[in-house]
């Protein structure tokens, strides 16, 4: 099952609700890109900010990396991390991780 938007959120027929009962709008939904071969590098492409979820697989590093910067190692295997616009994630892994991305 996908990871909520907010600790008390339900999630049903492949939609997320808020504790009110309301849906999230269609843009407003997790998303879970299916990681591609190690290292994999997703880029927020968005013009927004998003969260990244990192969780299960084995992962041997994480790094996050700013345009025209270089990555930066984070130390985790697992864990949330704020993208900015095109900032990008690279998780180097043995057994694919899930990948679930949050707007803000």
């Amino acid at each position: 099952m996908p990871i909520p938007v907010a600790p008390d959120d339900i999630y049903h027929n492949g939609a997320w609700y808020n504790r009110n009962g309301s849906p999230y709008p269609t843009g407003d939904q997790p998303t879970q890109p299916a990681p591609g071969a190690s290292p994999y590098s997703y880029t927020n492409n968005t013009s927004a900010p998003i969260q990244a979820i990192v969780a299960g697989g084995t992962v041997s590093a994480i790094q996050v990396q700013r345009p025209g910067g270089g990555a930066v190692t984070t130390g985790l295997t697992s864990g949330t991390f704020r993208l900015a616009p095109n900032d990008v994630l690279i998780i180097t892994y043995t057994v694919v991780p899930t990948l679930t991305l949050l707007p803000v």
